[in-house]
């Protein structure tokens, strides 16, 4: 069976694997084996042998991978933790990437423990939340710190877009009995009683060392039921028809008790191994969501630092002329300047220039077509954009909206409708939010659009604005609240360096974003099929073997 790979690409494939699982077995299998890849499809891998990898070696072969030449995604998967049914797919149509010591495996075996699919028609169980927890606590009632001393202080707060940045959650100074009073362990779930986010819920898992806030409620799950499976009901229309029974009209400040919100009515498989199963099937999405994240984060850093090495601090104009190695190729020192010259923004690398920003960009305002006129919205096709789009954004990068506009609704806005590319900036409201829309786009009052001129990046663009941020904001004005006009905005000052480095810029750029982008866009269908299978999951709805052919049909 052919392999749709490039030798160039293969040889490095098979340079990785050799590093860092050289004794496993590891099979290609997917579209890239079966005859249906594009050009832009993975790799899919799967390394064999009947213990999982350890968690350093996945993460490093994975992280080698992103960071190689291959100009696609290489997913791997570790055969130790999957299924039955995704390991007959994968057998059914594989190539042998590199032989390893297979020992006695059992290719179609059980997965430690975990168990495939539970029998159709099998007994569920109807309870309440509160009888498969076996404690209810509030939680610690004290003032956060950003000293790192003693345990982090989970808040309300702090769980953003379903996730704990550990590093951004503050410090709480506490006895030793308190924390063994308050603390958070893996498999705890935490949920919020009071405000707008009253209902929200958090699965713990592997946290360091941490207890939570008064307005989180802390429950423990019984050991006879598997505490994920929980975690998912807790997301379901099922308990969150119940937190808006509950809640009513209490549109000033939601509330509910640790009590009440436990009295949720809860329906589960009786046998704990298919409780096991589904939340595995969950998982498995959520995690590869988590993964996606963590890689833009590194990747987005990454270009950040590129644009601040170059355009901020001139790395490379400092190395050269004092002499110092900059790692670079010869070809790519040369484009850089060895000294400096005076300029309105101080000294800057010679040759370079300065311009204000509307000189290279346009610049671009929108509008709010009527809310009262119905033939402006109804079965919208156009995407119409405002800022709350972008400030849920984990990356900068805008492939929807939620709302849309109809033809009639974009005839109302003067900018009409604004090309994929462009970089947005929030320009009140407040200022700062920033994307570069990956659809064509329309826009409201509350944007400045950048579409960049001739020989001008756009991720240039972006970056500059996320580092001129305080400039801009100086710029700004309003008594009700700050705006930044266009007017203010093309005077601002910024630093145009040459065509050479320029598009330097953009080729060591470029693929970071392009990567970003890729993840963003899996991430969301990941999210649809996520959606779409809990509800059906967590009632039984349908099996759990054809789940996992839904699963596999999306991941191949």
């Amino acid at each position: 069976m052919p392999l749709d790979i490039r030798p160039d690409h293969l040889k490095i494939v098979e340079e990785i694997l050799e590093k860092h699982v050289p004794d496993r077995e590891v099979w290609a299998f997917g579209s890239r084996v079966n005859g249906t890849a594009k050009e832009t499809s993975d790799l899919d891998l799967a390394v064999i042998g009947e213990n999982p990898l350890e968690f350093q070696t996945l993460g490093a072969l994975r992280d080698a991978f992103s960071e190689s030449n291959i100009p696609y995604k290489v997913d791997v998967v570790d055969w130790a933790k999957i299924g039955r049914t995704f390991r007959e797919i994968i057998q059914k149509a594989k190539v042998i990437i590199q032989k390893g010591l297979r020992n006695d495996i059992d290719m179609i075996g059980d997965n430690k423990g975990i168990q495939d699919k539970y029998i159709e028609g099998e007994e569920w169980i109807e309870c309440k939340l509160s009888e498969v927890c076996s404690s209810i606590d509030y939680g610690l009632t004290a003032s956060a710190i950003d000293t790192p001393v003693g345990p982090h202080f989970l808040r309300i707060t702090d769980i953003v877009g379903g996730a704990i940045d550990w590093k951004s959650v503050p410090y709480v100074k506490i006895t030793e009995s308190m924390f063994r009073k308050f603390q958070l362990n893996s498999k705890d779930i935490v949920i919020a009683r009071t405000g707008a986010s009253t209902g929200s819920s958090m699965y713990i898992n592997n946290p360091p060392p941490a207890v939570f806030a008064s307005y989180l409620v802390r429950l423990k799950i019984k050991t006879e039921f598997d505490s994920r499976f929980i975690a998912y009901y807790l997301k379901s229309s099922k308990f969150w028809s119940f937190i808006h029974g509950v809640l009513g009209d209490k549109s000033a400040q939601p509330n509910a008790s640790a009590r009440t919100l436990t009295q949720a009515p809860l329906k589960a498989p009786k046998n704990k191994n298919s409780q096991r199963t589904i939340a595995h099937i969950l998982g498995t999405l959520d995690d590869k969501i988590e993964l996606n994240r963590r890689m833009n984060e590194t990747l987005e850093a990454m270009a950040q630092a590129i644009f601040k090495s170059w355009f901020v601090d001139f790395d490379p104009v400092w190395a050269k002329m004092e002499g110092r190695p900059m790692g670079l190729p010869k070809e790519i020192e040369d484009l850089f300047p060895d000294s400096f010259e005076d300029s309105e923004l101080g000294e800057i690398p010679r040759g370079w220039k300065v311009a204000t920003i509307g000189e290279i960009v346009n610049i671009a305002g929108g509008s709010t077509p009527s809310t009262k006129e119905s033939t402006y919205w109804e079965n919208g096709r156009h995407y119409w954009a405002t800022p709350k789009d972008l400030s849920s954004l984990s990356t900068p990068v805008l492939l929807g909206t939620e709302r849309k506009i109809t033809d009639a609704g974009l005839a109302q806005i003067g900018s009409g409708k604004l090309p994929a590319g462009t970089v947005l900036l929030s320009s009140r409201a407040p200022i700062g939010y920033l994307a570069i829309s990956e659809v064509p786009v329309s826009i409201n009052q509350g944007f400045i659009a950048m579409l960049p001129r001739e020989e001008v990046s756009n991720l240039f663009i972006l970056y500059w604005a996320a580092c001129a941020h305080e400039e801009i904001v100086s710029r700004a004005n309003g008594s009700t609240f700050l705006e930044i006009s266009k007017a203010n905005f093309r005077q601002i000052l910024v630093i145009r360096p040459t065509k050479s480095v320029m598009e330097l810029f953009e080729s060591n750029v470029r693929p970071l974003y392009l990567q970003i982008v890729r993840n963003e866009r899996e991430t969301m269908i990941l999210a649809t099929l996520r959606s779409s299978l809990l509800p059906k999951l967590l009632s039984g709805e349908i099996r759990v073997k054809d789940a996992e052919k839904t699963l596999i049909n999306y991941w191949l």
